[in-house]
Protein backbone atom coordinates (compact mmCIF):
# COMPACT_ATOMS: atom_id res chain seq x y z
CA UNK A 1 0.00 0.00 0.00
CA UNK A 2 1.16 3.53 -0.77
CA UNK A 3 2.54 5.01 2.47
CA UNK A 4 0.85 8.38 1.77
CA UNK A 5 -2.54 6.62 1.79
CA UNK A 6 -1.85 4.56 4.92
CA UNK A 7 -0.31 7.50 6.80
CA UNK A 8 -1.55 10.74 5.16
CA UNK A 9 0.47 13.01 7.49
CA UNK A 10 3.75 11.16 6.96
CA UNK A 11 6.55 11.53 6.29
CA UNK A 12 7.09 14.62 8.46
CA UNK A 13 10.31 16.57 9.00
CA UNK A 14 11.42 16.77 12.64
CA UNK A 15 14.02 19.11 14.13
CA UNK A 16 15.78 17.98 17.32
CA UNK A 17 16.61 20.48 20.06
CA UNK A 18 20.24 20.30 18.94
CA UNK A 19 19.23 21.23 15.37
CA UNK A 20 19.51 17.71 13.95
CA UNK A 21 17.01 17.09 11.16
CA UNK A 22 15.18 13.76 10.95
CA UNK A 23 12.11 12.37 9.22
CA UNK A 24 9.19 10.79 11.07
CA UNK A 25 7.87 8.04 8.81
CA UNK A 26 6.50 4.52 8.72
CA UNK A 27 9.01 1.68 9.11
CA UNK A 28 9.65 0.08 5.70
CA UNK A 29 10.80 -3.38 4.66
CA UNK A 30 14.04 -1.97 3.29
CA UNK A 31 14.86 -0.58 6.76
CA UNK A 32 15.81 -4.05 8.08
CA UNK A 33 19.59 -3.45 8.08
CA UNK A 34 19.49 0.06 9.55
CA UNK A 35 16.76 -0.93 12.02
CA UNK A 36 18.87 -3.93 13.10
CA UNK A 37 21.87 -1.66 13.71
CA UNK A 38 19.64 0.66 15.73
CA UNK A 39 18.29 -2.19 17.89
CA UNK A 40 21.75 -3.59 18.56
CA UNK A 41 22.98 -0.13 19.65
CA UNK A 42 20.35 0.21 22.39
CA UNK A 43 21.67 0.43 25.94
CA UNK A 44 21.38 -2.41 28.46
CA UNK A 45 18.89 -0.28 30.43
CA UNK A 46 16.67 0.22 27.36
CA UNK A 47 16.85 -3.48 26.49
CA UNK A 48 15.80 -4.43 30.02
CA UNK A 49 12.89 -1.99 30.06
CA UNK A 50 11.49 -2.49 26.53
CA UNK A 51 12.45 -5.99 25.46
CA UNK A 52 9.81 -8.67 25.79
CA UNK A 53 11.50 -10.00 22.64
CA UNK A 54 15.10 -9.88 21.35
CA UNK A 55 16.33 -6.48 20.17
CA UNK A 56 18.74 -7.57 17.43
CA UNK A 57 19.17 -7.82 13.64
CA UNK A 58 17.16 -11.03 13.41
CA UNK A 59 14.21 -9.38 15.16
CA UNK A 60 14.56 -6.32 12.90
CA UNK A 61 14.41 -8.56 9.83
CA UNK A 62 11.36 -10.38 11.24
CA UNK A 63 9.56 -7.11 11.98
CA UNK A 64 10.41 -5.56 8.60
CA UNK A 65 9.18 -8.69 6.79
CA UNK A 66 5.77 -8.51 8.54
CA UNK A 67 4.73 -4.87 8.25
CA UNK A 68 1.26 -5.68 6.92
CA UNK A 69 -0.10 -6.40 10.43
CA UNK A 70 -3.23 -4.20 10.78
CA UNK A 71 -3.02 -4.47 14.59
CA UNK A 72 0.28 -2.57 14.77
CA UNK A 73 1.66 0.72 13.49
CA UNK A 74 5.45 1.01 13.39
CA UNK A 75 7.20 4.35 12.98
CA UNK A 76 10.81 5.47 12.91
CA UNK A 77 12.78 8.67 13.04
CA UNK A 78 15.33 8.50 10.24
CA UNK A 79 18.37 10.78 10.10
CA UNK A 80 17.75 13.18 7.20
CA UNK A 81 21.39 12.93 6.07
CA UNK A 82 21.56 9.18 5.50
CA UNK A 83 18.09 7.74 6.31
CA UNK A 84 19.61 5.79 9.24
CA UNK A 85 17.02 4.74 11.86
CA UNK A 86 17.60 6.72 15.08
CA UNK A 87 14.34 6.04 16.98
CA UNK A 88 11.43 3.59 16.85
CA UNK A 89 7.80 3.72 17.99
CA UNK A 90 5.31 0.85 18.01
CA UNK A 91 1.57 1.33 18.55
CA UNK A 92 0.06 -2.13 19.04
CA UNK A 93 -3.73 -2.49 19.17
CA UNK A 94 -3.98 -6.23 19.88
CA UNK A 95 -1.86 -7.03 22.91
CA UNK A 96 -0.50 -10.58 23.24
CA UNK A 97 -1.60 -12.55 26.30
CA UNK A 98 1.95 -12.81 27.68
CA UNK A 99 2.16 -9.01 27.58
CA UNK A 100 -1.16 -8.69 29.41
CA UNK A 101 0.27 -10.95 32.13
CA UNK A 102 3.41 -8.80 32.28
CA UNK A 103 1.28 -5.66 32.71
CA UNK A 104 -0.91 -7.37 35.36
CA UNK A 105 2.26 -8.21 37.29
CA UNK A 106 3.01 -4.48 37.21
CA UNK A 107 -0.46 -3.72 38.59
CA UNK A 108 -1.94 -2.62 35.24
CA UNK A 109 -5.03 -4.09 33.58
CA UNK A 110 -5.30 -4.10 29.79
CA UNK A 111 -8.79 -3.79 28.28
CA UNK A 112 -9.26 -5.31 24.83
CA UNK A 113 -10.79 -2.90 22.34
CA UNK A 114 -9.82 0.26 24.21
CA UNK A 115 -6.16 -0.04 25.19
CA UNK A 116 -3.08 -0.11 23.04
CA UNK A 117 0.58 -0.56 23.82
CA UNK A 118 3.04 2.17 22.89
CA UNK A 119 6.62 1.00 22.84
CA UNK A 120 9.25 3.66 22.28
CA UNK A 121 12.90 2.83 21.77
CA UNK A 122 15.58 5.44 21.44
CA UNK A 123 19.24 5.29 22.40
CA UNK A 124 19.05 8.95 23.38
CA UNK A 125 16.56 11.13 25.19
CA UNK A 126 15.35 13.70 22.74
CA UNK A 127 12.84 16.45 22.36
CA UNK A 128 11.85 17.47 18.87
CA UNK A 129 9.64 19.86 16.95
CA UNK A 130 7.44 18.28 14.32
CA UNK A 131 6.33 20.56 11.50
CA UNK A 132 2.59 21.19 11.39
CA UNK A 133 0.69 19.46 8.60
CA UNK A 134 -0.47 21.80 5.85
CA UNK A 135 -3.98 21.32 4.50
Amino acid sequence: MDESIAHPFLPRPVTGINGTIATLRALKGEDASSFGEFLEALSAETRERYSPHPLDRTEAERICAALDDPAALRFVLADARDDRVVAYLLAQFVIPEDEKVRYRNLGLTIEDGTDCRIAPSSPITCRATVSEPSF
